[in-house]
């Protein structure tokens, strides 16, 4: 399993436990946005999912959670970015702060709150 962290520094070990899979990789990828007058945020969103190093087949078979962005603008467009090679929404990281730090306190399949979302469309 391959944990995707565009955030905070992650605990390989707390990750493990949480969802039961020993062989995990963290792949960090920096998230810096840099002002739109200078490159436009669709170019550095698709830069920045670029850096995970992923090939497309890898972005449809490879299993993977991710740690998104802490800055939104950020986070909607890795998301969009990440939909867009996978067509569908991936299973992200929650974390919340506990003594001062981040802790992993669960993961969220954002492709089934999109599913359910659907049902309140009509």
């Amino acid at each position: 399993m391959k944990i995707i962290n565009f955030s905070h520094p992650l605990n390989s070990e707390e990750i493990q436990k949480l969802i039961g899979v020993q062989d995990t990789e963290v792949i960090t990828v920096p998230v810096v946005i840099r002002p739109i007058s200078e490159i436009p945020l669709a170019e550095q969103i698709r830069g920045i999912v670029d850096a995970v190093g992923f090939t497309a087949e890898q972005w449809q078979t490879t299993p993977f959670l991710i740690n998104i962005p802490g800055f939104g603008s950020a986070t909607a467009g890795v998301l969009a970015e990440i939909h867009g090679r996978t067509g569908h929404f991936p299973t992200m990281l929650i974390l919340e702060r506990q003594d001062g730090a981040f802790k992993i306190a669960g993961t969220q399949d954002l492709q089934s709150i999109r599913e359910q979302a659907r049902s309140r469309r009509f």
